[in-house]
């Protein structure tokens, strides 16, 4: 594994582009009007001109509300497309019965099983169908994920029994098929065995670094044209313990019905807010959070540290990772969202201090990495998610919550926003608004083989999901 730390290697970078670059930039969007849209003018279409009808924009929308379907709020959602012009949408959802958890005082009730579920949305906006794939125990940290080739479904998420000490589901389940015959199979039980224990400062090395039976946290799963699925998830060992928590390792499945399990960053409070993506020869970049400092001994007795923050780790031709921290100490909620398109992996998160969303970008299999702001402009930037269109032009989908007077969400402005990059700038559309509180929450966003974008989020107040279909123009 070689970790690179752009702000340590390039002082520079850290002093004047972070800190300075979004006042130096050539932005496009003017500070955003009452609406949160942007343009000044209020009616959310990004064009300016107040009329509503989006001259200028970027893409037309159609706009379709799943009133049929009950998630659950904060454990995420899932989107991908079918071949035929079908979408279908991953979520968590009430289950039946309750579950119970052994811990060191013996055996207590845990809480309330959860059901996952695929819904799928037919060309005309309208649900189709509603496939339960099965009760799992419920989690804080609950998410799930989805991909598809078009054809093959694949939905990861973190289910089985509870395990010793840890309350909640402690598997790496993924179900697969064809949509709605879904199977689910145990990927993972344990942390892998080809995990390499690190050797601590005064302690040697961790006897403990390949033990526990907590996996599964924080899927994120991918497949690859020829049908690789991949799938990046946290390791939280036994999940009781600080060491635990300030030790989890980012783990990587993949294969193709057949798993081989891997270890990409480990004993580093790493694996949190993870997403997956396939890159050329069915290589993958990972992006996930760091949440602790970590020092450790190399062979020969020398230190080198873990650093927390946000990380983007690229897989290389051998089989071997270069992990960078984009990020230095940067803090986020949100998935750390990664894609490739067109020769460039990229990454992008939300600064949870700062409240915007960075987007970097890498040509040379992760060697070197080039940051951008791409929404400064507010409260911006929450739950993001990245794709590329089929001519290389990255998209990000992701929340706007307010403007830079408001201290907090703003419940009437808050919404979907989306960037596109043109030329060199980034560009924004909102999507429209539903008069509700909390718009806009777990974004997740497909882009089709057609270039059709599909973004998905919730409106946890009548809990609807809405799809907005976006053509570019």
């Amino acid at each position: 594994m070689r970790y690179i730390n752009p702000m340590k290697r390039h002082t520079w970078i850290h002093s004047f582009v972070l800190l300075s670059f979004m006042s130096v930039l050539p932005w496009v969007t003017a500070c955003p009007d009452a609406a949160g849209d942007g343009d000044g003018d209020g009616d959310g279409d990004g064009d300016g001109d107040g009329d509503g009808d989006g001259d200028n924009a970027l893409f037309d929308v159609d706009e379709w509300v799943m009133n049929d379907i009950n998630p659950l709020a904060s454990r995420g959602l899932g989107v991908a497309t079918l071949d035929g012009g079908s979408v279908l949408v991953a979520y968590v959802g009430a289950g039946t019965g309750a579950f119970t958890c052994q811990t060191l005082m013996g055996e207590i009730e845990g809480g309330e099983n959860v059901r996952i579920h695929v819904a799928e949305v037919d060309s005309t906006g309208a649900v189709a169908s509603d496939t339960v794939v099965e009760d799992v125990p419920g989690a804080g940290s609950q998410t799930i994920a989805l991909a598809s080739d078009g054809a093959e479904v694949h939905v990861a998420y973190a289910g089985g029994e509870t395990a010793n000490g840890y309350c909640g589901p402690s598997d790496l389940v993924l179900a697969s098929g064809t949509y709605p015959n879904l199977t689910p199979q145990v990927v993972a039980t344990d942390s892998p065995t080809t995990s390499q224990c690190l050797i601590e400062i005064g302690n040697g090395e961790d006897p403990y670094c390949d033990i526990g039976d907590t996996v599964g946290l924080y899927p994120s799963v991918a497949v690859s044209g020829d049908g690789t699925v991949a799938i990046g998830y946290q390791d939280l060992h036994n999940g009781f313990a600080d060491k635990d928590i300030n030790g989890s390792d980012l783990e990587l499945a993949k294969g193709t019905g057949t798993f081989t399990l891997s270890s990409i960053v480990t004993e580093a409070g790493a694996g949190y807010h993870t997403d997956i993506a396939f890159g050329p020869d069915d290589r993958v970049i990972v992006g996930h959070e760091v949440v602790s400092n970590n020092v450790f001994l190399d062979a020969n007795g020398n230190q080198y540290s873990i650093s927390k923050g946000v990380y983007a780790a690229v897989e290389q031709t051998d089989g071997s990772f270069i992990s960078t921290l984009l990020g230095d100490g940067i803090s986020t909620d949100s998935r750390v969202t990664v894609a490739y398109g067109s020769g460039v992996f990229g990454a992008a998160y939300h600064n949870r201090v700062a409240d915007d969303i960075v987007y970097w970008s890498s040509s040379d299999d992760g060697a070197t990495w080039t940051p951008e702001s791409v929404d400064t402009l507010g409260l911006t930037g929450r739950s993001p998610k990245l794709g590329f269109l089929s001519d290389g032009t990255a998209v990000i989908a992701y929340r706007y919550c307010g403007s830079a007077q408001d201290s907090n969400c703003n419940r009437n402005v808050d919404r979907v926003r989306v960037a596109m990059k043109v030329g060199s700038a980034w560009q924004k559309q909102d999507m429209p608004r539903f008069d509700e509180e909390f718009e806009g929450t777990e974004v997740n966003m497909a882009i089709g083989a057609d270039d059709t974008i599909y973004v998905a989020s919730h409106l946890p107040n009548s809990n609807k999901v809405v799809i907005h279909r976006l053509v570019r123009r």
